[in-house]
């Protein structure tokens, strides 16, 4: 069963949707970074304790310097002219996953641009062989999205949907066993 990645506070409603639609949960710890200063994200990372650490996409300089770190574990929400090859290179290095998240896809009224954006992170990080991944972020009952749609999202986008929802796996230490994405919890 694919794993939901990176919750953030959500109610039991919504972890019973998304159990409902075929998501795992875990129960592993997650500190959500949100910095401008290197020297602050730098001494958050030192000082996390958390099972996962997530970087909420900031600048390109730091965004390359964040993924040059070990101790991070996802680059959430980059922006496509923030990505580029040697921050990939240093994701791959560092197997730090960059995630798009579907909580800017369903905010946006400028979702063509957006799904655009993801096209160019998407070939750029695979270029790579970075690891990425989907996640919902969904905070409300109507706003998660199964597996199988998420895996479709991805396959439409011309990458494979499969890789995406195996990388959730890979960064809650869930194992990355061959499953179908989207079969029956």
């Amino acid at each position: 069963m694919p794993v939901e990645a990176l919750p953030r506070n959500r109610s039991q409603e919504v972890r019973r949707m998304l159990e409902e639609l075929g998501w795992a949960l875990h129960d592993r710890s997650i500190n959500f970074l949100s910095h401008d200063d290197w020297g602050k994200l730098k001494r958050s990372l030192r000082n996390s304790d958390a099972d996962i650490n997530v970087f909420e996409a900031s600048n390109r300089q730091l965004n390359r310097k964040a993924v040059s770190d070990d101790r991070l574990d996802v680059l959430l929400s980059p922006e496509a002219a923030g990505v580029d090859e040697v921050l990939a290179a240093k994701a791959c290095e560092n197997e730090v996953s960059v995630a798009l998240s579907l909580r800017n896809l369903i905010d946006s009224n400028r979702r063509t641009e957006l799904l655009s954006d993801w096209r160019i992170i998407l070939d750029t990080v695979t270029s790579q062989d970075a690891r990425y991944m989907v996640t919902t972020e969904a905070k409300t009952k109507w706003e998660p999205r199964s597996p199988r749609a998420v895996r479709s999202l991805v396959d439409t986008l011309g990458f494979d949907g499969k890789t995406a929802i195996r990388t959730h796996r890979q960064v809650t230490g869930n194992g990355d066993k061959e499953e179908e994405a989207g079969g029956s919890p």
